[in-house]
């Protein structure tokens, strides 16, 4: 992206460069938001709450985000669909991504906040790399003492 955005207006490989960072935040925005679900999957198990963390529509970071991976995902359904005009589901404005979604509305996710959810991804991938297994074998041993008693 850093390359694409100090070309010259109008550098031959202006757009080969756009595709090319379209494409990255495409696979970022997807692989984070399955993150995310995964994270909510053992943090359930963890604590032992059934309820879905960020399901809701609330207007969050998170939710948008959810709506940029949901604008990815069923682009294609949108465009074999007998309602749908073809147009671009993803892209890249100058101060973030952008979405259309289902009823053509648009979601945008900031970068400075896309930043902030996979530096919050980072933190949680360490607790679970490394914390969870402290935490794990912590109340096997308090349930064996338990047991003991």
């Amino acid at each position: 992206m850093l390359e694409f955005v100090s070309l010259p207006k109008g550098a031959d490989r202006e757009v080969m460069l756009y595709l090319k960072s379209l494409s990255h935040f495409e696979y970022a925005v997807t692989n984070s938001y399955l993150s995310l679900l995964m994270h909510s999957a053992v943090a359930r198990t963890i604590t032992g709450d059934s309820r879905e963390s960020f399901t809701s529509p609330n207007g969050s970071p998170t939710d948008r985000l959810r709506h940029l991976f949901n604008a990815l995902k069923h682009y294609d359904e949108r465009i074999e669909g007998d309602n749908s005009e073809p147009s671009a589901s993803f892209w890249l404005t100058n101060d973030g991504i952008r979405g259309r979604l289902r009823d053509k509305s648009v979601t945008n996710l900031e970068f400075r906040e896309f930043v902030t959810l996979l530096t919050e991804l980072a933190e949680d991938a360490r607790f679970l790399s490394e914390d969870v297994y402290r935490v794990a074998a912590e109340r096997r041993a308090a349930a064996a003492h338990k047991r003991d008693e």
